[in-house]
Order: structure tokens, then sequence, then C-alpha cells
């Protein structure tokens, strides 16, 4: 096997240096540098061996995650000095050859890493979660230009709001004067918009805060709090933000995968949909939320399979989920229905265990009660406004409407499947901005995760099975039961307003419902490589159409 990784390793590195040479003779230096740095990476993956003193560092590195930090902190390096020499590389044809260097070194760095984490770390699905999450969503959190995520802006302006302290739902929110809503549109002005300072003497009222929990926009407040403090522009407290919620998934996708027994591999595809990670790496509401239903469902298979008793910090941990849940996306709670198949293990709880289960849930509700004081808001943003008076909308008369006619409810939302089934497919997968969508993204992405859930490891009984779909269904109608109260008008043959990406959770767990079956197959070297290089292949395709269309 040694012999082997060194044969590749130097195939690799004469084709890398090739592939070089080519980019530079044609003036594609992006390529030639990205082409470079994999070459030292395979060079440094060359050198590591079971006995010799690189490897006993990598070793050390892996072992207290510190190889993580540095992987992060290097990707975001190249990321940041690729957009302050972008001008030379994509627009301009010639190149700084300085910053060529550090492009260079950096790549060749961050490659190292990788692929020697790959090599040692082959069977541990949460850590190639890291190695790979890492790269991926820090790409999307850079390459998607600010705004270009559905209401971002808004987004942007409630997490402004929080940075200032100020946690009730307001329209009329103090932003920068520089920062112009959907104001840039390619990388050149996002450079020029990026590297400058701000003393943040002038700003500008706007109305356009989102109606959304503060507790959903804390972590990137506070980063925006820091860098606007150290006078950093606008927009680079906008991306920073989007750095803090990567950060977030990053963290709660690996507990997710380590905590589950089953299904770490199909928990990983799930959450490298390309969709899922344009989400949860913007400022977006569901950035947290995604990642919070995923380790919701990662620890009912963590009860259900492999924890024999219920303890102290399972109770605190569920309880605060369901709170969480409860406070800002209510619609979700449907999700915790799955955990009435452990219902038997509540049971059979200590007495004092119960207790604290209600002093739990009584501070939950007393968390639930206060922080929903500052879920007031007592004016819409007059483009919403706008759209409610257009549409008729009205959750009131929609309610009196459902009651007196709850079968035109389940029509309308058959009618919705029938006519947008095509759309809430593609939204599901495909990257609804200013982007040319790829059939090649769908069915990719969908082959993936076919191939994930049949041949994964599952162990899940045909009665848990069933309920895991009941379940499923429970939740999509939830979903547009929800779009049809408060985005649609009243008596409406079709709900509107829903896409694809609000299925995820739902989605996930007929996946898991179905999958399963053939887990022997899953413990292979080249199924595991035909997963990991597919789901890589099919968002590196889909980045590279978003890197195309901002040029």
């Amino acid at each position: 096997m040694r012999h082997k990784n060194l044969i590749l390793s130097c195939i690799g590195m004469l084709l890398c240096g090739i592939l070089s040479a080519g980019a530079i003779f044609l003036k594609l230096y992006a390529i030639s540098f990205v082409a470079n740095g994999i070459l030292l990476g395979l060079f440094v993956n060359y050198l590591v061996s079971e006995d010799g003193l690189v490897y006993k560092i990598c070793h050390f590195f892996y072992r207290f995650k510190i190889s993580y930090i540095l992987e992060f902190v290097i990707f975001l390096s190249l990321e940041i000095f690729f957009l302050y020499f972008v001008e030379g590389f994509l627009y301009k044809g010639n190149v700084d050859w300085f910053g060529y260097g550090i492009l260079t070194v950096l790549a060749g760095l961050f490659f190292s890493i990788l692929f020697t984490g790959l090599s040692m770390c082959e069977k541990d699905a949460a850590s190639i979660f890291l190695l790979i999450g890492i790269p991926l969503a820090l790409s999307f959190a850079i390459y998607v230009l600010p705004d270009m995520v559905a209401n971002e802006n808004m987004h942007f302006a409630k997490a402004w709001l929080t940075s200032t302290f100020q946690f009730k739902n307001m329209v009329q929110v103090k932003l920068p004067k520089d920062y112009v809503a959907m104001g840039i549109t390619n990388y050149k002005q996002l450079r020029d918009a990026l590297f400058m300072t701000n003393d943040y003497k002038q700003m500008v009222t706007q109305k356009m805060a989102m109606d959304q929990s503060y507790l959903l926009y804390l972590v990137p407040a506070m980063m925006i709090r820091t860098l606007s403090g150290l006078h950093l522009s606008t927009y680079a407290c906008y991306l920073g933000a989007r750095v803090m919620n990567v950060i977030l998934f990053l963290i709660i996708g690996y507990l997710a995968i380590r905590v589950t027994p089953s299904y770490k591999k199909l928990f990983m595809v799930c959450m490298f949909n390309p969709v899922f990670l344009k989400q949860v790496s913007s400022l977006s509401s569901d950035s947290i939320l995604y990642s919070i239903i995923i380790f919701t469902i990662a620890y009912f298979f963590y009860f259900y399979q492999e924890y024999k008793e219920i303890n102290y910090l399972d109770i605190f941990v569920v309880i605060l989920l369901i709170t969480f849940i409860a406070i800002t996306k209510h619609v979700y709670l449907v999700v915790f229905g799955i955990y009435f198949l452990v219902l038997n293990k509540v049971f059979r709880m200590h007495i004092f265990k119960w207790l604290f289960l209600g002093v739990c849930c009584g501070l939950g509700i007393l968390a639930f009660i206060y922080v929903s004081k500052y879920a007031c808001i007592t004016e819409k943003v007059p483009s919403v406004m706008i759209y409610f008076e257009t549409n008729k909308v009205d959750a009131a008369k929609q309610i009196s409407f459902i009651l007196s006619n709850p079968v035109a409810f389940l029509k309308a939302a058959v009618h919705s499947v029938i006519t947008n089934g095509q759309y809430y497919i593609t939204s599901f997968v495909g990257l609804d901005m200013k982007v040319k969508y790829s059939i090649y993204v769908m069915y990719g992405y969908f082959g993936v995760l076919v191939l994930a859930s049949i041949f994964d490891e599952g162990n899940v009984s045909f009665i848990g099975r069933i309920f895991l779909i009941v379940v499923a269904a429970l939740f999509m109608g939830a979903v547009f039961l929800q779009m049809y109260l408060y985005w649609t008008g009243v008596g409406a043959n079709t709900v509107s307003g829903i896409e694809g990406r609000y299925f995820i959770p739902g989605l996930v767990l007929v996946f898991m419902a179905i999958g399963g079956w053939f887990k022997k197959v899953g413990e292979f070297s080249f199924y595991q490589f035909l997963l990991f290089g597919s789901t890589l292949a099919v968002n590196a395709y889909a980045l590279s159409l978003l890197v195309v269309s901002f040029i």
C-alpha cells in the first residue's frame, strides 16, 4: 500500500507540473498556482512514512485538532490573498510574481495538510468532514458575493443591529454609508470594497430588518462588532460574519457525525449539498438552524441505536435544542417527533432524572417567554407590506378559511407539488442565484446522496423506518402550512414562497429511512473514494459556475 501511494504521488506531481507550466504559458495564473500547490502537497505526502518524523508531527497535530485550525487559517489566508491579487489575475491578464509566490506557498501548505490528513484519517468520517468541509464552506463564504443569497441584505441588517446590542426587531436600521445592498456584482468591486478602512461616522437609515430572533445572529454579530471596532471595511465585517457562521457549521457538523453511531457518511453528504453549504456559509438565519436540525437528528440516533441509559447531560442537550428551535423557528419542532421512538428509555429514568427533566423544561419555557418579548415588531418593511396587500395575505383570515375548509389546503399543497415540483427539486440542489442552472450539479448530487443512503451503515427497524417517513411527511406538511398562512393569499389554490431547501431536514429523514441495506459495501476503500470524490466534484463544479458568473 505504501508503494502504491508513492507511485500515485509521483504521477500526480508530474501531471500537476505539466498543468502548471501549461497554465503559465496560457496566462491562466489562478490555475497555475493551484496546480503548484497540489504539487507541493503531494510532495509532502510523499515524504510521510509511518516511522518518519513528518508522520509523527502530523499525527500529533491531528490528534489534538491543531491541523484543522492550521488548515482553516491557511485556506482563509489563501482566499483573502487571492482577492487582494485578483485584479492582476482576472482582469489585467498579468501577474505580481511576489503575490504569486505567496499564493503558491499557501496553496502548498493547504494541500499538504489536506492530503496527509486524508491518508491518516481515512476511516474517521468526522475528521474527513472537517478536512473537506473547511475549504468547501470557506469557498462558498468568500466566493458567493455579498447579498447574493436570498434576503441576505436584510439578514446583514439584522446582524448589524444585533452587533449594536439592539435585540428587538426594528425596521429602521442605521447601516454604514458605504454599504449598498446588492451593490457588488464582481470580484474586482469586492476587492476594492474589502481592503479599506472605515471610521463608521457616516451612517444612513434603511428599512430592511428581518423579523427573526436575535439569537440566530449573535455569533456573526460578535465578529461584526470586533472588525468594525478595528475600523476595517463594512464588507470585511460582512465576510467576517459569514466566516463565523462557517465555524459554527463546522463545529456542529463535526459533533453530529462524531455522536451518531450510524449514517455518518450520509450525514456528511447531506451537509455537502451545494445549497446547504451556500446557506450555512451566508448570513441567512437558516445558517445555524440547518446545522442544529442535522445535529438533532444525529443525536436521536445516538439514543436510538447506541446509548443504553439517558443521563443528565442528554436531558439538558435535548431540552436546549427544543428551546432553541421553539424560539427561533418553531415549524422545525416537528423534527423532534423522531424522539418518540426512544420513549421507552425515558420511562425507565430514575426519579431524580425526571425531576431534572422538569427543571429543564421549566427553564426552557421561561427562556422562551423572555426571549419572545424581543421578537415583537410593530411595522413591516414597505416592500413586504406591498406584497401582502397585492396578494391579499392575511394569516388570521387564512386560519379561518382552513378551519372552514381544510380540504382546500390539502388541495393547494398537492397542486403546488404538481405545479412547482421541478422547481422544488432544482432549488433543493441548484444554486438559486444569478447562475445558470446545471443538470450535472442536480443529478450528480442526487446520485451521491442515493449512493450514500443505500450503502451507508444503518440499523433501523422496519417500524422505525416507517416512523421516520411519517415524521418527514409531517415536517413537509408543516412547511406548506406555515407558508400558506403567512405568505399566501387567502384561499389561494397554490402555496407561495416555498423553495426546495426548506425540505432538507425532511429529506434527510427519508433517505435514512430507505437506506442502510448494503452497509457492508460501505467498508470498501473504493466506495469511500468514489463517494467523497463525487461529492467534491459536484461542489467544485458548482463553485466554478459561481466564480465564472461573478468575474
